[in-house]
């Protein structure tokens, strides 16, 4: 649940007015205080933000889902059940590859009528409450979008060289991810 990346966030931050308030809550409509609402408003907005950047910029959600093409040989985008960024691969049931050509709208693939096995990167929707599932993150990347968004965050109330510290642990975590192996110094003394 979103709630709990949330409060990651909060506890990162040492605001406690806002953890506690999440503790309490299950929607943002239950929350009564009128300036922690609109920090925690500030929190979902920054994490779809970051969401966002992240997943279509740095790191892969991919998704394999059966859509049927028209009698054209098309697949229209609304026909996904999510936002797709870049078709990877398409095939037939049988396991043939079929090759494509993608367009503003739709995916123009050579096969009519037929359903076909489509594999591709997506975007995440935005989260609209905090009670909104989150499942497709694991622990690693939910902690380095909490490090993104504890910057965006800081930034917003003119803390930037808090913002900055926080921005390097995202990207640096980014980074590792990225390059799929940590990097360590050589050491360069003798002891």
């Amino acid at each position: 649940m979103l709630k709990n990346l949330l409060i990651k966030c909060a506890n990162l931050l040492g605001r406690d007015d806002i953890s506690t308030e999440l503790n309490k809550s299950n929607k943002l409509d239950e929350i009564t205080d009128d300036s922690v609402k609109k920090e925690i408003e500030k929190l979902l907005c920054f994490y779809n933000f970051v969401t966002s950047l992240t997943f279509e910029t740095y790191l892969n959600l991919t998704f394999t889902e059966k859509i049927h093409s028209d009698l054209n040989s098309k697949i229209e985008f609304y026909k996904f059940s999510k936002q797709p960024i870049k078709i990877i691969k398409i095939e037939k049931d049988n396991g043939e590859f079929v090759k494509f050509v993608s367009k503003s709208s739709f995916i123009l693939t050579g096969v009519s009528n037929e359903p076909l096995n489509i594999t591709y990167n997506f975007l995440p929707d935005d989260a609209k409450d905090i009670d909104d599932n989150i499942s497709y993150l694991d622990i690693k990347t939910m902690k380095i979008l909490c490090y993104g968004i504890v910057s965006e965050f800081l930034a917003s109330k003119g803390k930037y060289s808090e913002s900055e510290f926080w921005n390097n642990k995202f990207l640096f975590e980014l980074f590792k991810i990225k390059n799929n192996k940590e990097r360590r110094l050589k050491s360069t003394f003798c002891l």
